[in-house]
């Protein structure tokens, strides 16, 4: 184990090269994506992060929800074990 440990690198150069290449690298193409899909739909780098108006929309119609009937099981679910079987 402790011969790995000498050839393997030291913590704050692993730091500092993820930093290095997230700075250095993975930033500056990210804008670079973005401003050139923005630059071929023609409408420029405000149009990437511009949000579309909602339009008005009529409001929907009430949903009617018949009542439970009566009489019988009311119970929705039944979660008891049955006899004999092990399962709800």
């Amino acid at each position: 184990m402790g011969n790995l440990a000498r050839f393997g690198p030291v913590g704050w150069q692993v730091g500092a090269a993820v930093w290095v290449w997230v700075v250095g690298v993975g930033v500056p193409v990210g804008l670079g994506l973005r401003w050139w899909w923005a630059r071929r739909e023609g409408e420029g780098a405000a149009a990437a992060v511009a949000v579309p108006a909602a339009s008005p929309s009529p409001s929907p119609a009430p949903v009617v929800v018949p009542a439970p009937a009566s009489g019988g099981d009311a119970e929705p679910y039944d979660f008891e074990r049955e006899e004999g079987t092990g399962m709800p």
